[in-house]
């Protein structure tokens, strides 16, 4: 599939994916926090570590790694469960999502931390997963489909960690068999939203050197703009991944234990994976 048409694909998957959230505009408190979250940790962590002490900066890859991963995982718990709620044709109370993920949270937090920690490392692995055996998963492949409905699994069960990784791996090869399930993801449109604002933020800051036109801003006076849009503009891409991320998988997780989409999304499960199992 060429670039134009990955962009067609993914814009229309989270143009189906943006009318469901903004039916109900406050799910959107998750994923702009975990947008928000992912984007100034690692600064937050780097300048705490830097004025500590130099040495420790090295710390900030792994200390991001591991201190996302929970606090991610507990806010898309929260926007999952409040998915399922609008997908099942009812109103999520505000908050509901969240008190859901705080009951459930020790499960949310090692279900975060394993599948972040064996997925990085499970490529460089061959086929076994370090730490998989924690939860029951012994291979990358059912890591992989566990990537994909941890979180609306979690959000919507009660089960252990252990059963939940058993009760997505059953449902995944019920109703796909043993064929990799991956969702569609927003890498070209997130590409094509960053650009725009990366190519509008050297456009304006040639006009404002060439003295054309420039929007006088505090603190960098005609460039401020010039610096903030490629910030905007990532943070954008973001938020758009981790919305539609969530409509998606939570979708694909009712498909897969009920075999039916949610309306709003339509009726062509392919359209939200990668490939056609």
């Amino acid at each position: 599939m060429g670039r134009i048409s990955r962009l067609r694909t993914q814009a229309a998957v989270a143009g189906r994916a943006l009318r469901v959230v903004l039916s109900t505009p406050q799910v959107l408190v998750y994923p702009l926090a975990a947008s928000l979250l992912a984007l100034v940790l690692p600064f937050a962590l780097g300048g705490v570590l830097f004025l500590v002490d130099v040495r420790l900066v090295w710390l900030t890859l792994p200390g991001y790694l591991f201190g996302l991963a929970p606090v991610f995982g507990v806010l898309m718990v929260a926007y999952c469960y409040e998915l399922d709620e609008l997908f099942a044709g009812c109103s999520p109370a505000l908050g509901s999502g969240l008190r859901r993920a705080v009951s459930r949270v020790g499960t949310v937090v090692v279900g975060s931390l394993v599948t972040s920690v064996a997925t990085m490392f499970a490529e460089s692995s061959g086929d076994s997963v370090p730490f998989g055996g924690v939860i029951g998963v012994t291979s990358t492949a059912a890591m992989r489909v566990l990537n994909v409905f941890i979180y609306p699994a979690v959000a919507t069960t009660d089960g252990s960690l252990g059963e939940t990784a058993e009760a997505i791996q059953t449902a995944a090869e019920h109703q796909w068999g043993t064929a990799l399930v991956a969702a569609v993801g927003t890498s070209a449109l997130g590409t094509a939203i960053f650009w725009s604002g990366m190519i509008a933020a050297i456009v304006l800051a040639v006009v404002a050197a060439l003295g054309v036109f420039a929007v006088e801003l505090p603190p960098l006076g005609g460039y401020t703009l010039s610096v903030v849009l490629p910030v905007v503009g990532l943070f954008t891409a973001l938020a758009v991944h981790v919305t539609v991320d969530g409509v998606v998988r939570t979708a694909l997780y009712r498909y897969a234990t009920d075999g039916g989409l949610p309306p709003a999304l339509g009726d062509d499960v392919d359209s939200l994976l990668k490939e056609s199992p």
